[in-house]
């Protein structure tokens, strides 16, 4: 007489086995995508919209841009400050220039840079006239053809973060 099985049998088991690395897979992917992927939100600025990566954390405020290739045109990196400061920002290991856009607590434009250079590293940094605590980068081109002017408000939205 032959015990009785489960029913699973060897298919059975290599089938739940798959079934296994496949979560065991997807929980790994979203762990390292939770981790190394920034936050993102929506800005819309002088009539225009924007898809921002969120840095709010000193780690990720000191890496910024550096080491990218490009910034697409419809896209910005959004630094969060704790404060309103006059924040500085620099060129370090950066492959292409950039316009800087910085905004005060109310998220109106205090000041901007247009064009900075990556060999403007490591002798100047870039700081804006008056305290902030946003500060944005854009494409190079972005502020002169888009119009983003001095007292211009951002308005945020796509994100459970207090902005």
């Amino acid at each position: 007489m032959r015990p009785m099985s489960s029913g699973r049998g060897r298919w059975g088991n290599r089938v739940i086995g798959v079934l296994m690395l496949v979560l065991a897979g997807a929980l790994i992917a979203g762990a390292v995508n939770a981790y190394f992927v920034t936050p993102k939100a929506v800005m819309h600025l002088a009539g225009d919209r924007y898809e921002v990566h969120i840095l709010d954390d000193e780690q990720s405020r000191i890496r910024g841009l550096s080491g990218t290739d490009n910034l697409p045109a419809d896209e910005a990196m959004l630094f969060v400050f704790d404060s309103d400061a006059r924040w500085s920002i620099w060129m370090k290991d950066m492959k292409y220039s950039i316009d800087i856009v910085w905004l005060d607590s109310s998220r109106r434009v205090v000041d901007f840079v247009t064009d900075a250079a990556p060999d403007s590293y490591p002798n100047k940094t870039f700081m804006p006239k008056e305290p902030a605590r946003y500060v944005v980068e854009f494409a190079s081109g972005t502020v002169k053809e888009k119009g983003i002017e001095v007292g211009q408000e951002a308005v945020f939205s796509g994100t459970d973060r207090q902005l």
